[in-house]
């Protein structure tokens, strides 16, 4: 009986049990009900605030966009109004007028083309030029005589009267043309129209730049806004690297500007920008001289920026233009890019300066071997580049120094040019100052004593012209070093065209100092006595 107790009594424990178990699971399933209710009663209210929100923004949006844009252009409009109340006249003031004009004949742009007047001048223009294109001949004819007669005019009244040296930069423009014939290629196959137009709009340029106060100033502070902006790079290279990143090398020095210049031209690259300036920079470029917009705007750009930093101009465009999702994905996807183009360019500049030392060290040995102490690139350059200095317009007696220091350029770097060049203005300025004591003075083979205070010049001085043209002469990445660049920027911008850069690299490494003889042949033409 009492058997019969127990088991009925665990029969109905466990009975008990499972009816809490079952409770217990309705209670959870009724809680886990409520929570989807609860939740899906949220996610209706949202996506019901999200209706209502795209609607609005549907029917209103367009006008909030153009109060908001208003907005903008009123504060602007303020500011600058204030800002020329409070000071006009200085360099600012003019930036924010060129800005705000610019502005302005957007937005009348903007208007015209809504009211169809851009259509109407377009199919206008299209009408003009269908009929010039009937004499495209005799306008071609006109344009190359008015050019060669403006030119030779302004030539003849204006410049060779009072400095007839200057005529050997002319003789230096027509060997110049003629070597680079004689060593093309395809001489059938050259296009003279950009042969031309270039070395025209160079003389202009130089007029311009070299004969008019206007001309020189626009471009000083063209270079100098360009240098200034480029500067803000060495803020990230001190904070990377530390305050004297400057005395531990190139790497420091020029990686930070790489790096700075990468992300900003991505940044460019995702808002447009840098695609609107190659199409429209380019183009008044590619009319003259018959480039492509890209071509024409890395030259361009070479004018104000160093190779490596021009190079990253046209970096879209060498193969296949990247998407980038938002403004900071575009500059950080740029500043990282730019690394592997850092660590080419610093590998190939290690093995070829150091090939370079090599080949300098082998003359020096030979010229020892037969008696010919401190024979060097240098001296060897100043030799066999002296006809390329006097068609320049250099003075015959500075020929060998300005042949040197191209030698220099060649084959070290350009910066080393430069150093070199600016010992040899100090020299001068030095001399200038001590002979204005009569004190005495005499040479010892190219340098000069000056008794008075003891002191030697090392390799002497050139005259004022000499070291005009040879500024030109040598401002150009076109040294060995530079092939360096070349390779090891292109290869890590753009590796699947390893062949074609080898195969055109010794032609570009030709024609670039081509062009910086023939700029220095042009400020030859152009110098003028102080």
């Amino acid at each position: 009986m009492e058997s019969i107790k127990k088991r009925h009594s665990h029969d109905h424990g466990v009975s008990d049990g499972c009816i809490k178990l079952e409770v217990a699971e309705d209670v959870e399933d009724t809680s886990k009900q409520d929570e989807a209710k609860n939740k899906n009663l949220w996610v209706s209210t949202i996506e019901v605030m999200e209706e209502a929100m795209a609607k609005f923004w549907n029917s209103y949006g367009e006008k909030i966009r153009s109060m908001f844009k208003w907005l903008l252009l009123g504060l602007y409009l303020a500011y600058v109004s204030y800002s020329w109340y409070y000071r006009f006249g200085d360099e600012g003031s003019i930036i924010l007028v060129v800005i705000t004009s610019l502005m302005a004949l957007r937005a009348l742009f903007k208007f015209l083309e809504a009211k169809g007047v851009t259509d109407e001048v377009a199919k206008l223009l299209n009408k003009v030029y269908r009929e010039l294109m009937k004499v495209q001949l005799l306008i071609k004819c006109f344009l190359y005589v008015s050019a060669i007669v403006g030119i030779g005019v302004y030539l003849a009244i204006q410049v060779f009267p009072g400095n007839p040296q200057n005529l050997q930069g002319l003789l230096g423009i027509g060997s110049l043309i003629v070597i680079c014939f004689i060593f093309s290629t395809k001489p059938s196959r050259i296009n003279w129209h950009p042969v031309f137009w270039g070395f025209v709009i160079q003389i202009c340029v130089a007029i311009f730049t070299l004969r008019t106060v206007t001309g020189y100033s626009i471009f000083k502070w063209l270079g100098d806004s360009v240098r200034g902006f480029t500067e803000f790079a060495d803020l990230g290279a001190a904070f990377v690297f530390g305050r004297d990143f400057r005395k531990w090398g190139l790497i420091f020095t020029a990686s930070g500007l790489l790096v700075f210049f990468s992300a900003f031209l991505a940044m460019m690259v995702y808002l447009g920008v840098l695609d609107k300036v190659i199409r429209w920079g380019g183009r008044f470029v590619s009319a003259c001289l018959g480039t492509g917009p890209v071509e024409s705007v890395i030259a361009v750009c070479n004018i104000f920026l160093g190779q490596a930093e021009a190079t990253l101009v046209i970096r879209p465009y060498l193969a296949t233009l990247s998407l980038h999702r938002t403004l900071l994905t575009a500059c950080s996807e740029g500043a990282v890019g730019s690394l592997k183009m850092i660590g080419a360019i610093m590998a190939n500049m290690l093995a070829f300066y150091s090939l370079v030392g090599v080949m300098d060290f082998v003359i020096e040995w030979l010229g020892e071997r037969v008696g010919i102490s401190g024979l060097t690139f240098e001296e060897i350059c100043g030799y066999l580049l002296y006809p390329v200095s006097y068609i320049m317009g250099v003075h015959p007696d500075d020929c060998r120094s300005v042949g040197a220091l191209i030698g220099i350029k060649l084959f070290a770097t350009p910066i080393t040019g430069f150093i070199e060049l600016g010992k040899l203005i100090d020299n001068r300025e030095k001399f200038e100052k001590y002979v204005i004591t009569n004190g005495t003075w005499y040479k010892s083979g190219k340098d000069i004593i000056l008794e008075a205070t003891n002191t030697t010049l090392v390799k002497g001085f050139m005259q004022v012209r000499s070291e005009v043209i040879t500024t030109y002469a040598i401002c150009g990445f076109s040294a060995f070093t530079a092939m360096a660049i070349g390779v090891g920027g292109y290869f890590a911008l753009c590796p699947q065209r390893k062949e074609d850069v080898m195969k055109v690299l010794p032609y570009a490494f030709f024609a670039g100092n081509v062009a910086c003889f023939a700029t220095g042949a042009v400020a030859g033409l152009m110098y003028e006595d102080y």
